[in-house]
């Protein structure tokens, strides 16, 4: 009896932080921005920074533009110093070339490991004309130690897909998983199931 409701207490709490991760911000039509933070030692927390990104049709169609290229930022809170910076770049000839679906967006991951404290990160296009269609994704949170003298739960990661996998190459494989990230944390009526990464 007791296993029982301690399952259906921790569903209750896996899908009650599944409605607050992904409703507590709204989310922009075509850049979007996510992190996870998991347990790593006493003084540092790993973290996986989930980004998509979807070219609209405008640029698609201009030869002007042979790729989009955003800048990923990392800021400690307390004085706003530059912790590191990350150039990204979207191929608009997978786009052109049916390689992509016009509505399929570009999604990416980074991963790092940060110290103990309270950090800003951003998501911007590097040409400044173009930050009125691809807004600025800013998000604030703060890392603190993982008790091991209780139950902690690292943060949940959304996902599109979860596979079976051996390809450690792939910058989405944990633990014999491809996990597939979904920032925008969309799910059209047609998904058959929600996934997601503790």
């Amino acid at each position: 009896m007791y296993k029982c409701l301690a399952s259906i207490f921790f569903i209750i709490l896996l899908s009650s932080a599944l409605f607050t991760q992904s409703s507590s911000e709204q989310k922009d039509q075509y850049v979007n921005l996510d992190y996870a933070r998991f347990q790593y030692d006493a003084t540092s927390s790993y973290l996986e920074f989930y980004y998509s990104i979807l070219p609209t049709q405008e640029i698609i169609e201009n030869q002007d533009y042979r790729q989009l290229e955003f800048t990923f930022n990392i800021y400690l809170a307390t004085d706003q110093s530059l912790q590191a910076s990350t150039p990204l770049k979207i191929a608009l000839d997978n786009y052109r070339n049916g390689t992509f679906h016009k509505n399929q967006a570009s999604i990416g991951q980074i991963k790092t490991v940060l110290p103990i404290g309270e950090y800003k990160i951003e998501l911007l296009p590097t040409d400044i004309n173009l930050t009125s269609t691809f807004k600025i994704q800013e998000k604030s949170f703060k890392l603190s130690v993982f008790q091991n003298d209780r139950i902690t739960l690292s943060d949940i990661e959304i996902a599109s897909q979860i596979n079976r996998s051996d390809n450690k190459k792939s910058i989405f494989y944990k633990n014999t998983l491809e996990v597939i990230p979904n920032p925008a944390a969309y799910f059209s009526p047609g998904s058959k199931q929600l996934g997601y990464y503790i």
